[in-house]
């Protein structure tokens, strides 16, 4: 039906992909980025090497934090696939919406870490391509743009 553009490229790079598409053009503009993923289990491996039951299997409420970032948390989640670390700050495309809206077909806000009413009070935002700023206070959130506006430093020269 269409594909996935990645996560990890600029808003031009997403207007030059939407430009010579042939299929329907899917991307995630909202909610928290993974990444790492292990297929392994890791938080089932550690309680099993403490002779303790597993009980944070499927435990939204989990993050890890760095030493060297004192004022970040990273989600965690272990499930039947593995095991998920995802970025702390939210993932949004507010600054871009009205130009991503004019090239992409399915915009996915992820609501993962987050209930409904998030859900209800952001979807419409996007819709509209106008922010309630109270509704985003509301929530105390740090977000951030991804790679939409900078370049990534992980890939190689432009176009290779």
């Amino acid at each position: 039906m269409g594909s996935f553009v990645a996560k990890e490229i600029t808003l031009e790079d997403i207007i030059e992909i939407a430009c010579l598409k042939k299929y329907q053009l899917f991307y995630f503009g909202h909610g928290h980025m993974s990444m790492f993923y292990s297929k392994r289990q890791m938080l089932d491996t550690f309680s099993d090497y403490q002779n303790k039951p597993n009980t944070l299997h499927k435990d939204k409420s989990l993050t890890l934090k760095e030493f060297k970032r004192v004022n970040e948390t990273y989600p965690v989640l272990e499930d039947e696939a593995g095991t998920h670390v995802f970025r702390g700050a939210v993932f949004n495309s507010f600054k871009a919406i009205n130009e991503l809206k004019r090239h992409v077909d399915y915009f996915v806000v992820d609501t993962l870490f987050l209930d409904d009413d998030y859900a209800i009070k952001v979807i419409p935002m996007y819709q509209k391509g106008s922010l309630d700023e109270t509704v985003l206070e509301s929530y105390k959130q740090v977000f951030h743009y991804g790679f939409l506006f900078d370049e990534s430093t992980i890939k190689g020269d432009r176009n290779d």
